[in-house]
């Protein structure tokens, strides 16, 4: 009897002890988990914040009355390749070909029927000149104020970040 007594208590310690171990891996599964996906909603916070740099200035066509809204101006322009050549030295893309890089942000401007790929990689003596052809002060006091539209956002598949924006001249 006192052997039968000893093996009941031995059952149970060792039922206690699987018992402990399985809530165990549980709570180890449910931590990880959470883990994972807190590491997943953060980057996607911090794509959404990025990508949402370059989408504020994307223009879109009025249905009623067919003009273009949200349209930028010159200074806008530079900002956003300014936002893409900052963008492309964190990630040390130090020549203009997207190619090169899995994070790269290129801007297009189309003026007329010149077009100027990656105006990202521009000097900022190209900039200063594209803000006084673009917004300059003409005779007279006034000022020649270019409007350009954003027409097309590209999203990397890959990478769900803007790869590429393109402005057009009014």
């Amino acid at each position: 009897m006192e052997n039968a007594s000893k093996a009941l208590l031995m059952a149970a310690t060792v039922l206690v002890g699987v018992l402990l171990l399985s809530l165990g891996v549980y709570l180890f599964t449910v931590f990880g988990n959470f883990s994972a996906d807190m590491t997943k909603e953060l980057t996607q916070k911090d794509i959404d914040e990025f990508n949402a740099q370059f989408i504020k200035y994307e223009s879109y066509k009025d249905e009623t009355s067919g003009e273009w809204k949200n349209t930028c101006r010159a200074q806008d322009v530079v900002t956003i390749a300014n936002l893409a050549k900052e963008n492309n030295s964190k990630y040390d893309y130090t020549t203009a070909d997207e190619s090169k890089g899995y994070y790269y942000v290129k801007v297009i401007v189309k003026q007329g029927a010149h077009t100027t790929n990656n105006f990202e990689a521009s000097s900022l003596n190209d900039y200063k000149e594209f803000l006084k052809q673009y917004s300059g002060e003409l005779s007279g006091g006034s000022y020649n104020i270019i409007y350009f539209k954003c027409t097309n956002i590209i999203i990397n598949p890959d990478t769900k970040r803007v790869c590429s924006v393109t402005f057009e001249q009014l």
